[in-house]
């Protein structure tokens, strides 16, 4: 019995100290980010709650800016005059949207009702895309012929939901817009396939029977994988079409369903037979001819390099 009390007391010990390890730790954390005021005063307080109002205004609105939209609603109802103040509604508004700068170009008159605005957007645009974006035309906020803008607003923001982005980057007359959104992907120094998955991502892939919309994607892929990594790695726009287009080919044959293809592609097959289409087109460099194996590699081990597996 005493060695379980002992090791009873020995544990409640350990967990003391634990629980005032993290307490400092919390403390550091707040003070490092300039919250030194609240802690000072919930110590001198004996209340378990925080009433903003008791702080300085400068010490209450950054608190009130790390809260989202229905968090901050709730706030105001408390305490109003806080939360309606225009720069913390100005920092959520940058925070959901951050870009394009022409959401911002002129100054509202109420930053909450601009986040309003964008929001009911954001809403209209997950039930039909185009609603959404002749709603921000229809106010004023970004023009539905602004290619740069909307692919701008797409990335600058989580509300949207991807299905629907999907869908949308997918027809012809939004060609544009995917292009755009893909010159602001990071493809520098990236594996090729990865960088190919992350593209194909966006969008539903073409059937390999639409060659013209597939040429097209595929050129607007290996256009900006090429020019992120020509000048470290020699790579060529027809280089990285060549590799891009193998891959696609590869992706068919190896997951191809039983009986539709007989013999599928060998490892040593690809390899030889991409390294002879890149040397046919003077597109060989020294990174594909040491990766081309691992590019057959990656798409046997992971699967189709566009799967429909997000619908």
């Amino acid at each position: 019995m005493s060695e379980l009390l002992r090791e009873r007391d020995f544990l409640v010990q350990v967990g003391y100290c634990a629980y005032q390890l993290i307490s400092n730790k919390i403390s550091e954390i707040y003070i490092a980010n300039g919250f030194a005021d609240i802690l000072r005063h919930l110590r001198m307080s004996e209340s378990k709650t925080c009433d903003l109002s008791n702080f300085p205004a400068e010490v209450s609105l950054k608190v009130l800016k790390y809260l989202d939209a229905t968090d901050l609603s709730l706030a105001s109802c408390v305490w109003s005059e806080l939360g309606s103040d225009g720069s913390v509604w100005e920092n959520l508004c940058k925070r959901t949207w951050k870009i394009p700068d022409s959401l911002y170009k002129n100054k509202p008159k109420s930053w909450k009702s601009l986040y309003l605005l964008l929001d009911e957007s954001c809403v209209q645009f997950n039930v039909e895309p185009e609603w959404g974006l002749k709603f921000l035309d229809e106010k004023e906020l970004l023009k539905r012929t602004d290619s740069r803008g909307i692919a701008q607003f797409i990335n600058g923001t989580t509300r949207l939901h991807w299905n629907q982005v999907r869908s949308f980057l997918t027809l012809r007359k939004n060609t544009d817009v995917l292009e755009h959104l893909t010159g602001m992907m990071n493809f520098k120094d990236q594996f090729l396939p990865t960088s190919l998955r992350k593209f194909f991502a966006m969008f539903h892939v073409p059937v390999l029977g639409d060659r013209q919309r597939m040429d097209t994607v595929l050129a607007i892929f290996s256009r900006e994988f090429s020019t992120q990594n020509a000048q470290d790695s020699h790579v060529t726009f027809d280089g990285v079409s060549i590799i891009a287009y193998a891959l696609v080919l590869l992706s068919v044959d190896q997951f191809a369903l039983a009986g539709q293809i007989r013999n599928k592609m060998s490892k040593r097959e690809f390899i030889k037979n991409t390294l002879r289409a890149l040397e046919n087109a003077d597109a060989s460099c020294e990174k594909f001819t040491s990766e081309v194996g691992d590019y057959y590699d990656n798409v046997y081990l992971l699967g189709h390099i566009a799967p429909e597996k997000w619908d």
